[in-house]
């Protein structure tokens, strides 16, 4: 039956993600897959990242763009996958991710007591602005209803907004 987009991506409806990328056509589909940072490193600060695998622009047919509307004929890695969602909820800002294994160096309160370890601070980077931060707070509405209506139900956690998404990797 029919669905609004936030139903659709509550019940992971992936004819509405096929429709969805066709409606946006190839050039604004590979924009965003760009500006999300998909088939390019983040730039993470560890050795052996990964660009994922994204089709060239220029032999993808419609039939292509539609499988990568609900996340077929793409590969991207995890943490390329969390910085995009960041972004998504993050009022659409991208920041360059950053890992850290613990804290070292003591770091002393007001009181000159010592309260953890600190290896190195790191300054939040932005990358880059993706979406409005008006699109961002729409999407994190309809994020936290993949939660609370959708498919999602069994990440609810009740006193606490959870948004999430789910769907099926190939």
């Amino acid at each position: 039956g029919h669905q609004t987009f936030s139903e659709a991506v509550e019940h992971s409806c992936n004819p509405v993600f096929m429709e969805t990328a066709l409606r946006l056509g190839t050039d604004k589909f590979y924009h965003y897959l760009n500006e999300f940072g998909f088939g390019q490193l983040t730039g993470v600060d560890v050795l052996g990242e990964e660009k994922g695998i994204i089709m060239p622009r220029q032999t993808v047919k419609n039939v292509d763009l539609a499988r990568m509307g609900f996340g077929q004929a793409v590969t991207v890695t995890p943490l390329q996958l969390i910085t995009a969602i960041s972004a998504v909820i993050n009022g659409g800002k991208l920041m360059k991710p950053h890992l850290a294994k613990e804290l070292c160096e003591p770091v002393v309160d007001e009181d000159g007591q010592e309260t953890e370890r600190l290896v190195k601070a790191i300054t939040p980077q932005r990358v880059r602005q993706v979406i409005s931060p008006e699109t961002s707070k729409i999407m994190c509405q309809v994020l936290e209803g993949v939660v609370k209506d959708g498919s999602g139900r069994n990440a609810y956690i009740p006193g606490y907004r959870v948004g999430g998404k789910t769907g099926t990797a190939q």
